[in-house]
């Protein structure tokens, strides 16, 4: 049997003629298949398929792509091709399913990646189905699923839950409804969610399945009200939230990196949860978009009874004290935030300030393991803004690194920002290696959006 490398490699030196009728040796033609897989993973689907056209050399690369990225102009005619930023869509459904299955039933070998970002799961479920079934069984190992039409929620096919093989997966504006007896994702070391749909208990299981995984990133998930996070391989937990959501470390011994975002928009979103309610109830019969509200939405309602049995300061306080590994902590809290943090759930209100934190978390929580943080503070800025800041000053030992951004009012306000930035050089500090960078910023909206 021949060696991987003479697998790859021609049996006869491919000739071509040049525009003189000159014959010329054509090398690109004698790479090895690794090389080549690399220069049409770079081109357009439609591209890279005529490639097997080619020759007998080139007729076996296409269909041996490890990894396959589709979307609506992958199957499309050229003309409608989408050139700006504006979302594609398919122009002939039923035609572009026809080639999406014609590309899959000529692989010569299983597909390693197959990323698919189109709206027309929904539509056809079966069809989808069996592609993601196939998939599963032939051993795919990442898996990335994005639904473009938040219109129409598509719900993720069980085969996907069944399989072991899946190292990477990631989902956007898809319904999750996990099997009470998961038998597979044991090998998942990487978990995405962006817009997803999903319940307490579906997302809880899900987590504390995947054994294995080492980094989960979880933004704006819907329905959901509490996270629960048990994760003895996680490493890295990325958080991005735009209203309340309690967040709750279980067993996460291994966790050195934390980047959590909370930008809430309090008039907006604190209304949010009960108006998705009704939109995802109605979502049968309606092709409104679920997941967008607007303004005139919540017109005329209290968001001060939205506050009412909530304690965000104590959510956040209870998240921090489970993050005793974590070396790199990165927090970007919006103003809305801030002040929605800065009530209890009665709604009275307190000052987040350097006593407070004193009293409410313990020193063990950040003196061993922590040397990196980072905060990214927008809108109204107020002294109270750096009550953790300086807390961490105080309590953690191996400090390297402190960064605060900001941006807002305090950037026009330059006497004001510098008399905050001496006081909190001013803290003693417990690492006396620790260096400091306390700047305005453009934007604090850049995190895992």
């Amino acid at each position: 049997m021949a060696s991987e490398p003479e697998q790859n490699q021609p049996t006869k030196k491919p000739i071509l003629a040049n525009n003189h009728g000159e014959e010329e040796e054509d090398f690109i033609s004698r790479l090895p298949n690794t090389i080549l897989h690399m220069i049409l993973s770079k081109l357009k689907m439609r591209d890279a398929a005529v490639t097997a056209a080619l020759s007998k050399r080139w007729a076996p690369v296409f269909t041996t792509l490890p990894s396959l990225k589709i979307d609506a102009n992958s199957f499309n005619p050229r003309v409608l091709e989408c050139p700006g930023p504006g979302e594609p869509y398919v122009e002939n459904p039923e035609k572009w399913i026809y080639s999406l299955c014609s590309v899959l039933d000529s692989r010569k070998t299983p597909i390693e990646k197959f990323e698919i970002d189109v709206g027309i799961f929904r539509l056809y479920h079966e069809h989808f189905y069996v592609v993601f079934r196939e998939l599963c069984v032939a051993g795919v190992e990442e898996l990335l699923i994005i639904n473009d039409n938040s219109c129409r929620i598509y719900q993720i096919p069980s085969p996907v839950f069944s399989c072991n093989t899946i190292i990477n997966l990631e989902f956007t504006s898809c319904e999750l409804v996990v099997p009470s007896k998961l038998t597979g994702l044991q090998s998942v070391k990487s978990l995405k969610l962006c817009h997803v749909t999903v319940a307490d208990t579906d997302l809880r299981r899900m987590i504390s399945w995947c054994n294995a995984m080492e980094k989960l990133v979880i933004i704006d998930c819907h329905k959901v009200q509490n996270i629960v996070i048990h994760g003895p391989s996680l490493l890295e937990l990325v958080i991005s939230l735009h209203r309340p959501v309690g967040i709750s470390l279980k067993s996460v011994p291994r966790l050195a990196f934390v980047e959590v975002s909370l930008i809430y928009d309090y008039d907006l979103w604190m209304n949010y949860h009960a108006s998705f309610e009704e939109r995802y109830a109605a979502r049968e019969d309606s092709d409104e978009d679920i997941f967008s509200v607007s303004p005139r939405d919540f017109s005329g309602r209290d968001s001060r009874k939205t506050f009412e049995g909530t304690n965000e300061a104590a959510n956040l306080v209870a998240f921090l004290n489970r993050i005793r590994s974590v070396k790199d902590l990165r927090l970007n809290f919006s103003s809305e935030y801030r002040v929605v943090t800065s009530y209890d759930n009665k709604y009275r209100r307190f000052a987040l300030e350097l006593d407070f934190w004193d009293k409410q978390l313990p020193a063990e929580c950040v003196k061993h393991h922590m040397t990196t943080a980072t905060f990214y503070l927008d809108g109204y800025i107020s002294e109270d803004c750096f009550g953790f800041p300086k807390f961490l000053l105080l309590n953690a030992r191996n400090l390297k690194n402190m960064n605060i951004f900001y941006t807002g009012k305090l950037k026009d306000k330059p006497e004001t920002a510098e008399k905050i930035k001496q006081e909190v050089l001013a803290v003693q500090k417990a690492s006396p290696d620790v260096e400091m960078t306390i700047k305005p910023i453009l934007l604090a909206w850049y995190m895992y959006i």
